[in-house]
């Protein structure tokens, strides 16, 4: 991606996290960066084609980071072999890299500010925003400790009951990580909470 394209993007990002896609125009993002509309254009197409490259890299950078961490991606179907041979302190790990990633990544906070701001104003937004945040979590956690189960690494229960008692802490601990001075508490308070629930439930 050249530099003019790569500063459209990251300018444009900034103001859909913050004002939210509808709202911010390709006036609003060119005059940002002091270029012409149609100086834009050579670059992107219009705004939507802005919007679809961040969640190009958005769902790039969420596989990438699985594979890194030896974990399915969100997307990935029950039977695929990536969900076979998991471990909890993988899960465990993984968590808190997820938190991290969504909460302090420049990049991922951006996305996330953006798809929460745009859900109940774009289809696309909110659709995503489910889908890596919070009923995508919750489905996707499932099918880790289901997985667990059947290893017999995870107590027997119900999946889904589990998956809202993992996962439930995370997704508010991340909506306090946005209000809060003290992040640093956060932090300790989700590793608590990661290390307590496998505990729990480790076999």
């Amino acid at each position: 991606m050249s530099n003019t394209k790569e500063r459209i993007f990251d300018e444009a990002l900034k103001l859909f996290s913050k004002n939210g896609y509808e709202a911010s125009s390709v006036r609003d993002i060119s005059g940002k960066l002091g270029m012409t509309q149609a100086a834009l254009y050579k670059h992107y197409k219009n705004k939507q084609a802005i919007f679809d490259s961040i969640v190009n890299r958005m769902k790039e950078n969420e596989r990438t980071r699985a594979s890194e961490y030896n974990m399915p991606a969100i997307t990935d179907d029950p039977d695929s072999p990536a969900f076979k041979n998991l471990s909890v302190s993988q899960l465990k790990l993984y968590s808190l890299i997820q938190f991290l990633y969504w909460t302090e990544d420049e990049f991922a906070s951006s996305c996330r500010k953006m798809l929460c701001l745009e859900q109940y104003h774009n289809y696309q937004a909110g659709f995503l925003y489910q889908q890596y945040l919070v009923n995508g979590q919750f489905m996707y956690m499932e099918k880790i400790i289901s997985e667990l189960i059947r290893q017999g690494q995870w107590a027997e229960g119900d999946a889904w009951d589990m998956a809202v008692e993992y996962y439930g802490p995370i997704l508010a601990m991340i909506m306090i990580y946005d209000g809060t001075e003290d992040k640093e508490s956060v932090k300790v308070k989700l590793k608590a909470h990661l290390a307590n629930i496998t505990k729990k439930y480790k076999k």
